[in-house]
C-alpha cells in the first residue's frame, strides 16, 4: 500500500515536471531512501514532497544566477521546513545520513582529485 501511494506520487509529478526531469528524479531518489531509513508514514512524504516541489525549482533557478546568499537562505528554510515534518528520533537519523552522506561524497571528491 504504502509503495503503491509513493509510486503514485512519483508518477503525478514525474509526468508534470518532465522540463526540470534530474531535479525531481534526484529528490524523489532521496525520498525514497529516506521513507525507508527514517520509516515515514505517508502524511510525511505527503509534506516532504510539497516542501520539495515548492522549494527546489526556485533553488535551481538561484542557481544559475550566482546568489549564493540567497541559495544559503532558501536551503535553510527548505531544511527547517523538513525537519518541522519529522519526529525527534527521524531527524535524528536524517542528520546522521546527511553527514555521512558529506563524508562518502569528500571521500569521492578526495579520491578523484588524487587520482588526477
Amino acid at each position: 500500500m504504502k509503495k503503491l501511494f509513493f509510486c503514485s506520487i512519483l508518477l503525478c509529478f514525474g509526468i508534470g515536471a518532465f522540463a526540470q526531469q534530474p531535479t525531481v528524479m534526484k529528490t524523489a531518489e532521496r525520498l525514497a531512501m529516506w521513507k525507508d531509513s527514517l520509516n515515514l508514514t505517508d502524511a510525511q512524504m505527503k509534506q516532504l514532497w510539497e516542501i520539495e516541489k515548492k522549494y527546489n525549482p526556485e533553488f535551481d533557478t538561484v542557481k544559475f544566477e550566482g546568489i549564493f546568499d540567497e541559495i544559503r537562505a532558501r536551503e535553510q528554510t527548505r531544511q527547517t521546513k523538513i525537519k518541522e515534518v519529522l519526529t525527534d528520533e527521524q531527524n535524528a537519523r536524517l542528520t546522521q545520513m546527511q553527514i555521512n552522506e558529506r563524508k562518502a561524497r569528500r571521500r569521492m571528491s578526495s579520491q578523484t582529485t588524487q587520482q588526477e
